[in-house]
């Protein structure tokens, strides 16, 4: 088979992404699979080159490249057509984890390892994802949603909902992921400006309350069936940032998680209660935290395509990250074949009746 690897793309995320690509390349059986690097520049536009499996290639910016496209089941340059059986899209954050690449290639026809579009924009959309799992009765912390058209319009309003939460509370951008803009506010007269400075990575911002007993927790799963170990981090930090996700920092995770049976249970179940609810394809990995003080398991939120694939996670379930791989791409084949059999046209004689209107 021949494999696409798609990583990069116009996020605050690149770097990140670029790390996951090159983790996937590191680690799929070369002996099973072709496979094709396709970096995504800054500019969105689909490359190919030399060393494109080298993290190296990538930090001096210096870049020797040829453009490429995507067709049906091929890649095409000036010069060659390069078939392709499946994509693995390895991009992270908003304009690609969204739903933006997922939708490319089904209009393409082209079987690809993520969420599905639907899934994906839901999760990306932090504001729209607790909204809908609260539908489902599924518990997140309390939080005030706001956009940009309402911060102008009607701040004084946003500014009371938002103090009836008490504080301290956690604001960030609501479709930005790995820590990026993420900001506590301990006292009301912080609020507006910290709000402001957040629209600017974002035009939607989400204000949440802020646990000050808690625990964190990660929990992945394949499809809707194939559970990861369970994850602690532990932070030294009021709040889990970009640093102790990617950089050098204290953080340590506990893997696999050292709790009771009761909540591993309680994770488990609501997680495989959330790949169901939202009919989940390909990886994706839920943060939860755990209110001590409340005894409460809370969804602190859902990512469709998670920083290097969350293998670390099912290593302690004897799944590596190779065999992974091998998983995503076989059900991003199927999920292409069973979508291939279902009827997708309808005759009818509509454009030959007389007096339709213009």
């Amino acid at each position: 088979m021949r494999i696409a690897v798609v990583f990069g793309g116009s996020s605050v995320e690149h770097e990140i992404s670029i790390i996951t690509g090159m983790q996937i390349l590191a680690s799929i059986n070369k002996n099973k699979y072709k496979v094709i690097p396709v970096y995504l520049t800054k500019s969105n536009v689909f490359t190919i080159g030399k060393d494109f499996d080298k993290i190296e290639t990538f930090k001096d910016n210096n870049l020797h490249f040829k453009e490429v496209c995507f067709t049906r089941k091929r890649l095409k340059t000036t010069f060659r057509t390069i078939p392709i059986d499946a994509v693995i899209c390895a991009g992270h954050g908003r304009g690609l984890e969204g739903g933006e690449l997922a939708g490319y290639f089904e209009i393409l026809n082209i079987p690809y390892t993520s969420s599905s579009v639907l899934e994906a924009s839901i999760f990306q959309d932090k504001i729209a994802a607790k909204k809908l799992l609260a539908y489902d009765g599924i518990k997140t912390t309390p939080f005030v949603g706001i956009t940009d058209y309402e911060w102008k319009t009607d701040r004084e309003y946003i500014v009371t909902k938002c103090n009836e939460l008490n504080y301290p509370v956690i604001i960030k951008p609501a479709k930005l992921g790995s820590s990026i803009g993420i900001e506590k506010v301990d006292e009301a007269r912080f609020l507006q400006k910290t709000i402001s400075e957040a629209f600017r990575f974002d035009d939607a911002v989400i204000v949440e309350k802020f646990l000050d007993n808690y625990r964190e927790f990660n929990c992945a799963i394949i499809n809707n069936d194939k559970l990861s170990a369970i994850e602690e981090v532990k932070s030294q930090n009021k709040i889990l940032t970009f640093n102790d996700k990617y950089e050098d920092s204290l953080s340590e995770r506990v893997i696999p998680a050292e709790i009771s049976e009761e909540l591993k249970v309680d994770i488990e179940n609501l997680t495989v209660k959330i790949a169901n609810l939202f009919n989940n394809k390909g990886v994706i990995r839920i943060d939860y935290l755990y209110d001590i003080n409340n005894k409460e398991l809370l969804v602190n939120e859902v990512n469709t395509i998670p920083g290097s694939f969350s293998y670390y996670l099912y290593e302690d379930v004897g799944i590596y990250f190779d065999e992974l791989i091998d998983v995503l791409i076989e059900g991003a084949v199927k999920e292409a074949y069973l979508k291939g059999n279902k009827i997708n046209s309808f005759t009818s004689n509509v454009l030959n009746i007389k007096g339709i209107k213009k």
